[in-house]
């Protein structure tokens, strides 16, 4: 069933359309542990290979370095005044560690990694990304239907508004404040394909809490719009289709590579739900899932207006 047939929209009332960031619009241009070992020979850094540094990034780097520099500095240190720069340094200190132990670790080498991932030089757009916002774009300027605003909702800190610009796609600076509860600027831009972006860095809490949807509402700037006119897509289950629909919004689960939805996470959203008697439970079936954003047409388009 398409997607245009599993949600239903009034397409003459404004939608906030908002989508997840690191594996829905982009993704590294090559391997993460690749990409590591690549920059770490450029300095003169050996005694590892690719697939070691893998296991570290993949097995030891989330489950240690992160994980240890999480619970020391949150929210990437901006409750105790580090930069993202900062914290991320910490963890590629980390993950090097047993490869520096006799000549120590460049400096220069950890702003070439950190350089390297906060511009599109580290990553690439999908091939669907761009012609999907060209066709947004149309879409909006012909106005055959209500406003369309767009937004990203992502658990990163805050490269993210610069990856996406040096991507090319054209990014407003609105952005969520915690102390005003939000950051309203100029009026939404025709021309703009992104029109706000709200990161857990800024908002103090991550995807599935319903607080950052609720954050991203507010920063659309279309405070009594209701949630069934919100949609939004990502490619995770938990994070992005499980926490839209917890609240209150159209979730859409993106399976770029048309894999199943994981029964796994779906039996530990069900476990969760009844423990604590909160939350949807869903099953496989519930899920809309599309392969590629050009499935959001047809669900967008003029024709399927009630």
């Amino acid at each position: 069933m398409s997607i245009a047939k599993r949600l239903v929209l009034d397409l003459h009332k404004p939608i906030v359309l908002t989508f997840d960031a690191f594996g829905t619009l982009f993704t590294p241009q090559k391997p993460i542990e690749r990409l590591y070992a690549e920059t770490a020979g450029k300095h003169g850094l050996s005694g590892f290979t690719e697939e070691e540094i893998g296991t570290r990034f993949r097995e030891g780097l989330l489950p240690v370095a992160y994980r240890v520099e999480n619970k020391k500095h949150r929210n990437y240190g901006r409750k105790d005044g580090m930069e993202p720069s900062d914290w991320w340094a910490n963890v590629i200190k980390s993950t090097f560690s047993p490869y520096t132990a006799c000549n120590g670790m460049p400096k220069v080498f950890i702003a070439d990694l950190w350089d390297l991932f906060r511009t599109g030089r580290g990553y690439r757009l999908y091939p669907d990304v761009l012609p999907f916002f060209n066709y947004l774009s149309r879409l909006r300027q012909q106005k055959e239907i209500a406003r369309i605003t767009t937004g990203v909702i992502t658990n990163s800190d805050d490269r993210v508004p610069n990856i996406i610009s040096s991507l090319g796609l054209y990014t407003r600076s609105k952005r969520y404040d915690r102390r005003r509860h939000h950051f309203a600027n100029e009026d939404i831009d025709v021309d703009s394909d992104i029109d706000f972006i709200t990161m857990s860095y800024d908002t103090g809490t991550q995807k599935p809490s319903r607080r950052i949807f609720k954050a991203a509402a507010r920063l659309s700037g279309l405070g009594t719009l209701k949630e069934t006119q919100c949609i939004h897509v990502g490619d995770g289950l938990v994070a992005d289709y499980y926490g839209a629909v917890d609240a209150g919004w159209h979730g859409i689960l993106l399976k770029r590579g048309g894999e199943e939805v994981p029964m796994d996470d779906l039996r530990l959203m069900t476990q969760e739900a009844m423990i604590t008697g909160k939350g949807y439970i869903p099953t496989s079936t519930d899920v809309p899932c599309i392969r590629d954003l050009s499935e959001l047409r047809e669900l967008l388009s003029p024709s399927n207006m009630i």
